[in-house]
């Protein structure tokens, strides 16, 4: 087990399938990001709230990631997704390509023809580690699209027509909650490519990422670095098998398991925080979306073994968080600079006493151990102060956690 190098190995690349969990409850995504990049620019096929009026509706729990492989339609392609999550949310700044009359309303999967979505078809469908590609049947488009760490790279090649354009959704939302949708529109020539650099600090910030990631209109020159990037990832476990369904059920795992949690910093290192100050990132790489109510079982295991420098990372970054909370509690549901406060337990305390049980170094092991003390003691959460009374939580406290109080993390 352990990394080789790239002229000694097959190419993995072949067996990690990101369509493979799309259908029914799986949750992911097949869009194109780099290895636990910030942007995770995909196609969107519905739009549909997790709960209405503060109910769990199960018939819309389905497109969480934004995509569903038995919807028959796309609306858009946006640059943040969940992979793997059972609550719906991102799907920010929403792209779509278009011909013919403007139409600045997405229309619905019963009726496309009434908006700017449009008819797809998964045998003009293809999806690989840092590249998705589809045909929009309605205008004869293909969308292509790949991404760096922090920038998403869109080439669009239309039929030869004068009326080609781009939608763009400031307001896009997987969750279907967004107020008021703003929509705008740019002319396109027939093929085009489009940049669309992240930052949470600034717009200044973006523009370096860009500068500093895709400094040149070169869709494939991006598209093989970041596969090379994945080719790496996917080496850290090497196995030899007969059986080719072996080998995809591993390294589409290893591919999933490298989506999140998800950088979350500028070039220069700078990030929101948790207290929406602007932080800096000293001396490690900083992160987001850490679910660790999913993650703490074997996601963040398996990353001390093959992630090590990584975890430690991780670590740091659960401690800034905790550093920059108002209640001093370790990172329960984090993304992008707030808490949600989905489900129960603080599972931060597992994952770092595991990275330390491991050997892992690079983060204060002192900081670390009064972060988890502090947040296994801390009342205020989750019926803790209840606990320590009782040695119990009853069983209507959990109420504390109904819909209505997770603040969306968009």
């Amino acid at each position: 087990m352990g990394p080789l190098g790239l002229a000694q190995q097959p190419d993995l690349l072949r067996y990690a399938d990101p369509m493979i969990g799309t259908q029914r409850m799986g949750h992911v995504y097949p869009g194109a990001t780099a290895p636990f990049g910030m942007v995770q620019v995909g196609p969107d096929t519905d739009t549909l709230p997790y709960a209405v009026n503060g109910t769990y509706d199960p018939a819309v729990y389905r497109t969480c990631s934004g995509y569903q492989y038995d919807d028959s339609t796309i609306v858009g392609f946006s640059h943040t997704h969940f992979s793997g999550t059972g609550h719906s949310d991102l799907g920010d700044v929403l792209l779509m390509p278009a011909t013919g009359p403007l139409q600045l309303d997405p229309g619905t999967a019963d009726a496309p023809e009434r908006g700017f979505r449009s008819v797809y078809h998964h045998r003009h469908e293809h999806a690989a580690p840092g590249y998705y590609g589809v045909q929009l049947e309605d205008d004869h488009i293909r969308a292509e699209l790949n991404a760096t760490p922090r920038v998403g790279l869109h080439r669009y090649t239309f039929p030869r027509v004068d009326s080609a354009h781009v939608v763009l959704d400031l307001v896009h939302s997987i969750d279907g909650n967004a107020d008021k949708n703003v929509w705008t529109f740019v002319r396109m020539e027939n093929d085009t490519l489009v940049k669309v650099a992240l930052s949470s600090v600034s717009t200044e910030g973006a523009v370096r990422n860009m500068q500093a990631e895709v400094p040149r209109w070169d869709f494939d020159g991006v598209m093989r670095a970041t596969q090379d990037a994945w080719r790496r990832e996917l080496g850290r476990i090497t196995i030899t098998s007969d059986r080719p369904d072996v080998l995809t059920d591993l390294y589409t795992a290893m591919y999933h398991a490298c989506l999140s949690p998800t950088l979350y910093m500028d070039v220069d290192g700078r990030y929101r925080g948790l207290d929406q100050n602007v932080h800096t990132a000293e001396g490690f790489t900083n992160y987001t979306t850490f679910s660790l109510w999913d993650t703490y079982r074997a996601l963040h295991p398996l990353f001390d073994l093959v992630q090590r420098e990584r975890s430690a990372d991780m670590i740091n970054s659960m401690l800034a968080h905790y550093d920059q909370s108002v209640h001093h509690m370790l990172p329960a549901w984090s993304c992008q600079a707030n808490e949600t406060w989905c489900m129960i337990g603080y599972h931060g305390v597992s994952v770092i006493a595991d990275t330390q049980a491991k050997g892992i170094t690079g983060f204060d092991a002192e900081h670390a151990l009064d972060a988890c003390v502090q947040s296994a003691r801390n009342g205020w959460y989750g019926g803790l102060d209840t606990y320590m009374r009782l040695g119990y939580v009853p069983e209507g406290l959990f109420g504390i956690f109904s819909i209505e109080k997770i603040t969306a993390c968009a």
